[in-house]
């Protein structure tokens, strides 16, 4: 099953659990049928997992989420969420911690659009400002986009968005926000009995499920409170192998100089002409995967830290101009990285407010009345992210362009490459949004 799931695969969650007390129903609330809702159309995973479309402990599904059809995008609107993303990277990277850290800032973003909607007041204008929009319509089309750029089924690469909505049947709801959360973030919106450990495990289920089965350890810590008034869920699946693999021969063991000493790791090698990237504090080298993604590998100066590359201009001018980046050269790049296998998990409150938006996930200030009358007393969310790479693919799949050009000498310098200290990586699509950012300090 492990083979099924090499190269690089990653998937994140987000939940945000809102809890509170019941309120009396007004006339603009609605109740659902008490029948069982239709069976949802989830989003296709590779062959071995297991997908339930409709979790067997959610009582009744309310609003489906809207059918993906995967399509164009606008790179304006990309842009715009530029600023979101270097705040992100630099408060839940460059915290100092010496551990292993990864996580989604796309799946955090997402997640934050569909708070932004059942928010409203401060809560709402704080979030908006943070995710780079004026106003909720704006906000959609940037959504929309993200969508739209990030989604997609190849042979040899797919990347899987998904959102859900969980909602407790003790519980009054406004129908208008989950019908534009179905609409325009794709989530669809369950009812259950809180407390009903069938219920908790559905939300499981469907975590498992549209995660490929990757996070299973943190998910089994993902239960619902009993004072759950509404949850948010929002994940994301990547998967392709690389544009030219590795050979698994040239593998071998070798000493990692990281935050908890010197460890043994297996480095992959590859020796090959390449775009070598310099900034002040950093030296950097891509590694291409199939579908138009790259990871860049990024390796601190030996007299620089990570956190010191994290917040320079440079990394920020990396990240967004990727291979448009001006200080690159062409050179024989000897290029030695470590398999690894990386997860975190994240308390978001703390980071969101330090982004810029204490009161979304503040229950004192957040005002949840676009959604229910109910009182809101805690706000729990929290994120949890894996990314592992070796020498091949998830899938086998083909494909030869045959280019005939004038020939050209190989440069004449050579680069030693091996990150074999503390190093950053970036998971990208050509259109410059990081998917996925780590820091891998130790083995």
């Amino acid at each position: 099953m492990l083979k099924r799931f090499i190269a690089i695969l990653t998937m994140m969650v987000l939940m945000i659990s809102l809890c509170g007390c019941k309120a009396e129903k007004t006339d603009d609330e609605f109740e659902v049928q008490s029948e069982q809702g239709p069976s949802a159309e989830s989003k296709p995973l590779p062959e071995g997992t297991a997908l339930q479309a409709v979790p067997a402990g959610a009582q009744k599904a309310l609003i489906m989420g809207a059918e993906y059809q995967q399509g164009k995008y606008d790179p304006q609107n990309l842009q715009a969420v530029q600023p979101y993303m270097e705040k992100a990277i630099r408060t839940f990277l460059a915290d100092g911690s010496k551990e292993n850290a990864v996580f989604s800032p796309l799946n955090i973003y997402l997640a934050l659009g569909m708070l932004a909607e059942i928010e409203q007041g401060q809560a709402r204008q704080e979030l908006l400002t943070l995710l780079g929009a004026k106003d909720l319509a704006e906000l959609r089309g940037i959504c929309k986009d993200l969508w739209n750029a990030h989604y997609f089924e190849e042979e040899s690469a797919t990347g899987l968005l998904a959102s859900s909505v969980w909602l407790n049947d003790k519980v009054n709801y406004r129908e208008e926000p989950l019908r534009i959360l179905a609409e325009q973030y794709h989530a669809s919106s369950f009812q259950g009995k809180v407390g009903d450990r069938s219920y908790s495990e559905a939300l499981q289920e469907w975590l498992n499920a549209q995660t490929g089965g990757l996070l299973k350890e943190q998910i089994e810590n993902v239960s619902m409170d009993p004072r759950m008034v509404v949850m948010l869920a929002t994940t994301v699946y990547f998967n392709a192998e690389w544009n030219d693999d590795f050979n698994e021969s040239s593998t071998t063991m070798q000493t990692f100089h990281g935050t908890k000493g010197e460890q043994k790791a297996a480095f992959m090698k590859k020796n090959e002409t390449n775009a070598y990237f310099e900034g002040a504090q950093f030296g950097a080298v891509t590694q291409g995967l199939r579908g138009g993604n790259s990871m860049y590998f990024i390796l601190p100066d030996e007299d620089s830290s990570v956190e010191q590359v994290l917040q320079s201009e440079d990394f920020i001018a990396l990240m967004q101009k990727g291979h448009n980046y001006e200080q690159v050269r062409t050179a024989q790049i000897r290029f030695a990285a470590p398999k690894f296998d990386v997860s975190s998990n994240l308390d978001l409150k703390q980071g969101i407010a330090a982004m810029g938006a204490p009161s979304a996930l503040d229950p004192k200030a957040a005002d949840f009345a676009p959604l229910t009358d109910e009182y809101i007393e805690a706000i729990n969310a929290s994120h949890a992210a894996r990314m592992l790479i070796d020498e091949k693919g998830c899938l086998a799949a083909a494909y030869t362009v045959i280019e005939a050009c004038g020939s050209a000498m190989p440069p004449e310098e050579i680069i030693e490459f091996t990150l074999d200290r503390p190093f950053i990586v970036l998971l990208m699509r050509e259109n410059g949004i990081p998917m996925f950012a780590g820091v891998v300090n130790y083995f």
